[in-house]
């Protein structure tokens, strides 16, 4: 019961916020154009392609893909070393946390908003649909697929920041150690990259491989 009880909150707000759209003539407006915005950079990504086409390789789209999820990761995970997951507000504090919930259903309540919270942010990537429909031939169910690697993405940065920070904070040695493997990995990453791309014929290609490897 109390697990549902977070389940109803969270359905709550998300029924809040949309009557908070429908009452808001700004905010609907803005929303209008938002929508219509996608709608024109789909329109005018498929009118763009010609028919026989030649696409560049797909293996370019997964890489790039690839780079921006790990520097996601690696900035939101950053953030356990200094002041951990940012998952709640002060009214999640006031209300919640006095509740009589286990620390688990709270956690994942808060992962599941701040998930939800990346999904939006992450509309971003809709309006690269134009260019990337004209270069890879994707088309929307793609895109949205690469929306969805995002929220992910994000979802588990700020979880391992979480982490990270709750196994840290007690510590400066901790922090320094951890602090160390975690650019070393980064580092190791950079490195089997550049290494792949300045060995190659082909940078490029040498780059995308290593990636996609």
């Amino acid at each position: 019961r109390r697990g549902n009880a977070l389940i109803y909150l969270l359905g709550t707000k998300l029924k809040n916020q949309l009557k908070s759209f429908l009452k808001s003539p700004g905010k609907l407006l803005y929303l209008v154009i938002i929508v219509l915005l996608i709608g024109f950079v789909v329109f005018s990504g498929n009118i763009s392609t010609e028919a026989g086409q030649a696409f560049r390789p797909m293996s370019e789209l997964t890489a790039m893909v690839f780079a921006l999820f790990v520097a996601m990761f690696f900035l939101l995970a950053n953030g356990g070393f200094n002041h951990g997951g940012n998952f709640f507000n002060m009214v999640d504090v006031n209300l919640i946390f006095p509740a009589p919930l286990k620390p688990q259903h709270v956690l994942f309540y808060g992962l599941c908003q701040q998930m939800g919270t990346s999904l939006v942010v992450g509309i971003f990537l809709i309006f690269q649909y134009s260019w990337l429909h004209q270069l890879y031939g994707i088309g929307m169910g793609e895109i949205i697929i690469i929306l969805i690697g995002y929220g992910l993405t994000v979802f588990l940065g700020q979880t391992v920041a979480l982490v990270l920070y709750s196994a840290t904070s007690g510590s400066d040695q901790k922090r320094r150690i951890a602090r160390t493997v975690y650019y070393l990995l980064l580092a190791l990453i950079a490195a089997f990259v550049a290494f792949h791309a300045l060995t190659s014929h082909d940078m490029l290609a040498g780059a995308v491989a290593a990636c996609n490897a």
